[in-house]
């Protein structure tokens, strides 16, 4: 063994216990699990709902959505609509379309996903907030 690669190894031992070594991942952060506990049970009565205000022009009548038709998707408005010109977001119509195209066109799915996702924020807003330096209060 090279004496440099022997340097190395002792200095990587030595790093381990020292306090600039990186942290390892919290598994079990109580707030975190609580966070996403409360986001998910407050959004709970969601998964049984059926398609509601929005949801159908959207999502259940689309034919853009319907047919997974991405290319026009990205080709026009959120709404599909001349004159709801401003309102573009490609993304959110693209994932509709494939998620009705892989799952069917079933309500459940579309809020089981919702309700995960907002659980998922809720989450990141608590791990933003701590990476910022605000209390843990």
């Amino acid at each position: 063994m090279s004496p440099d690669h022997e340097k190395q190894k002792m200095s990587s031992r030595r790093g381990r216990g020292s306090k600039n070594a990186a942290p390892r991942p919290r598994r079990r952060d109580a707030a975190a699990w609580i966070v996403a506990s409360l986001a998910l049970a407050a959004n709970l009565p969601v998964l049984f709902a059926g398609f509601v205000f929005d949801d159908h022009p959207i999502v259940e009548e689309n034919r853009r959505v319907v047919e997974l038709q991405l290319a026009t998707i990205w080709a026009t408005s959120y709404w599909g609509t001349p004159e709801r010109v401003g309102e573009y977001r490609p993304f959110v119509v693209s994932s509709y379309a494939l998620e009705r195209g892989l799952l069917g066109p079933s309500p459940w799915h579309f809020h089981a996903l919702n309700w995960l996702l907002h659980a998922v924020v809720a989450v990141s807003v608590l791990l933003a907030g701590r990476a910022i330096g605000l209390s843990r209060r």
